[in-house]
């Protein structure tokens, strides 16, 4: 597979001439991404590449991993309206490090609207949402939580993948393992194919705006602001702490979206803040 890498993924995508082949592409490429040898040897410029060359091939034959059909998931929710980007959730969640996300598992019908579960049936995760009420943390165990959001979203927009925005304003979305790991139920597209649609088309236009980098940002810092400082938080100390979180905030706000930090940025600047 590394040797297949070193080629142009569009050129290799072109090469598949038979849906048999396009689909022996894509389930190798859902094994390795999750395959921590693969990852450890070849790296996660490697991994770029492969989930680049499944995106050009799903552009060309839209099929979906075998790996996610008619398994059990631990929660469902509704996905979207449209196959196609449900499909392309599907397709992406499963390339996806499943360390960062919690991946679609299969898609059934609910009351004629199409319903997703996702998360591993074994794997005991909480919804952030009810940890942060039954637990009540202190405001650095917050900050720490949000410190490995910051990672995963990281992680996804390496992989030129952008999440939808309007998900990661919600507390909700976003799960912890005991371990305190967080995870998220993915709903994002490939960011090259978000922004060549909005160029060129009109429909779904709030969908693009919203799967991009900047957003992302944006978004991020609500949730920041939400989980470190919402009304439920009472312990929210007078330190040095509080200040450098709530001035990452404002910067992650700015309203011209190139003044934003990128989430490297972000990562960098957090994992030098006193979190022990």
């Amino acid at each position: 597979m590394s040797s297949l890498l070193a080629f142009d993924y569009a050129e290799t995508a072109a090469r598949v001439r038979s849906i048999s082949d396009a689909q022996k592409l894509i389930d190798l490429i859902v094994l390795l991404n999750n395959n921590e040898c693969f990852l450890s040897q070849c790296g996660p410029d490697a991994a770029r590449k492969a989930a680049h060359l499944a995106s050009n091939i799903f552009a060309k034959v839209p099929i979906l991993p075998l790996s996610f059909l008619n398994r059990p998931a631990r929660h469902s929710t509704f996905l979207g309206d449209t196959l196609e980007f449900i499909c392309q959730n599907v397709l992406i969640s499963n390339i996806l490090d499943h360390n960062y996300i919690l991946p679609v598992y299969k898609i059934y019908d609910m009351r004629n609207q199409l319903q997703v579960g996702f998360g591993n049936v074994n794997e005991q995760t909480e919804p952030m949402n009810e940890w942060l009420a039954r637990s009540s943390p202190t405001f650095l165990t917050r900050t720490r939580i949000m410190l490995e959001i910051a990672r995963s979203i990281r992680y996804i927009h390496s992989m030129d993948i952008a999440l939808y925005s309007n998900d990661m304003t919600s507390r909700k979305g976003f799960f912890l393992d005991s371990n305190l790991r967080a995870k998220f139920m993915f709903r994002g597209l490939f960011a090259w194919w978000s922004r060549e649609v909005s160029i060129h088309s009109q429909e779904n236009n709030r969908l693009f705006t919203e799967c991009t980098y900047e957003a992302n940002i944006s978004a991020f810092s609500n949730l920041f602001d939400e989980v470190c400082f919402g009304g439920h938080n009472e312990d929210t100390p007078n330190h040095g702490l509080v200040e450098d979180t709530r001035q990452l905030i404002e910067r992650c706000r700015a309203a011209d979206p190139k003044r934003r930090p990128t989430m490297e940025d972000v990562v960098k600047e957090m994992e030098t803040w006193n979190l022990t």
